[in-house]
């Protein structure tokens, strides 16, 4: 499965609150989610991280208010772009006692940071699940290098999709080929649970369409992933739970 964006909702993927109904919320929240039906499904979704952009403002601004959470938003927009952060980047419930109204630069900190390559810091211990979520940004962005860092090298790769693949270099071919027939995939992560201290399970489902031929393509399925004592994907496993489309 190649996948990323925030847990799905049968009717809106925005986390659902509560949130204080004053009209700036209101009115905000109301043009992020008129975008998410309209322009977002037409473009498609490569946000780097999750929850995407979108979902990030909108639960931005229901937590903290038009002003606060709109700042919040700008500067997670920014951190969106080339050379920019990647991967499971939450909206804060609670903002420090220094974040003040009238210094809305102080809300730039605020926000994830890549995962370090450094031995220390990849030494430390980790959620599994947020790792999961980490990966599945960057397949969703399709950013081939924070791909690659990720992956140990001797992982393997079991699914479907790709086939069985071994190693990291055969892995990040397959990769490379499967997004050049499915350049505009959009998957989401239904349900995803730490099923350990180094494996975390997602339930997922995607769509796409054959870069070539048109035909589109529809999947849903689980992936199961194991990493090592640093922090690296040593197996992913995928099981499709239907027959594709």
């Amino acid at each position: 499965m190649c996948a990323g964006d925030h847990h799905h909702h049968p009717r809106s993927r925005n986390h659902p609150g509560p949130y204080r109904k004053t009209p700036d919320r209101l009115l905000a929240m109301g043009l992020i989610r008129a975008y998410q039906l309209t322009f977002s499904s037409l473009i498609g979704q490569a946000c780097r991280h999750q929850p995407t952009c979108s979902e990030y403002g909108y639960e931005a601004i229901g937590r903290h208010g038009l002003w606060q959470g709109g700042w919040l938003t700008l500067f997670r927009v920014g951190r969106c772009g080339p050379g920019g952060t990647w991967g499971f980047d939450p909206v804060p419930e609670t903002l420090a006692g220094d974040m003040r109204w009238w210094a809305p630069w102080r809300l730039f900190r605020v926000g994830h940071k890549p995962v370090s390559s450094t031995r220390e810091e990849n030494q430390m211990s980790f959620d599994p699940a947020e790792r999961l979520h980490l990966f599945h940004a960057a397949v969703n962005a399709i950013d081939y290098p924070v791909l690659q860092a990720m992956l140990a090298e001797n992982a393997v790769y079991l699914s479907g999709g790709t086939g069985d693949l071994e190693g990291k270099a055969q892995i990040m071919a397959a990769f490379r080929k499967y997004f050049a027939a499915y350049p505009d995939q959009v998957a989401h992560d239904d349900r995803v649970e730490r099923l350990g201290d180094r494996e975390a399970r997602s339930f997922w489902h995607l769509t796409a369409t054959h870069a070539q031929t048109g035909a589109p393509m529809s999947r849903n399925g689980v992936e199961t992933i194991t990493f090592d004592e640093r922090g690296l994907i040593t197996t992913v496993v995928v099981e499709d739970l239907k027959d594709w489309k």
